[in-house]
């Protein structure tokens, strides 16, 4: 498994979900419970700006490859602005935005998976 140890903005986000099943009564009740043992997934956005090819800023065009050997479905480790390695997945991908001189930006998602 390999480790995506790149260097990302300062101003990365996450987005933290909660698993759980509902069942609505018609007299108002519901009842709810965590479905499954690992109820709280992260998804933390990521962005990453440098020069494409002379490697000047972050290694985006390593970044980018890193990501297309992953495929989106191929699990690798992250150590989370929070200071927690843990399993991630990129699973829609990623963007690249041409910012002028040879410049990009990588944008991605992952999200948090867990092992079985």
């Amino acid at each position: 498994m390999e480790l995506f140890d790149f260097p990302v903005d300062n101003a990365t986000s996450i987005d933290v979900a909660f698993k759980a099943l509902r069942a609505d009564f018609g007299d108002g009740y519901s009842q709810e419970a965590g479905d499954g043992i690992n109820t709280r997934k992260e998804a933390w956005r990521i962005s990453a700006a440098g020069h494409w090819t002379d490697g000047s800023g972050m290694p985006v065009k390593a970044m980018s490859e890193f990501l297309d050997r992953q495929g989106g479905f191929k699990a690798f480790q992250w150590e989370t602005p929070m200071g927690q390695t843990k399993l991630f997945k990129c699973r829609a991908g990623y963007s690249l935005s041409h910012e002028g001189a040879g410049n990009f930006r990588l944008s991605a998602t992952f999200e948090e998976v867990h092992a079985p």
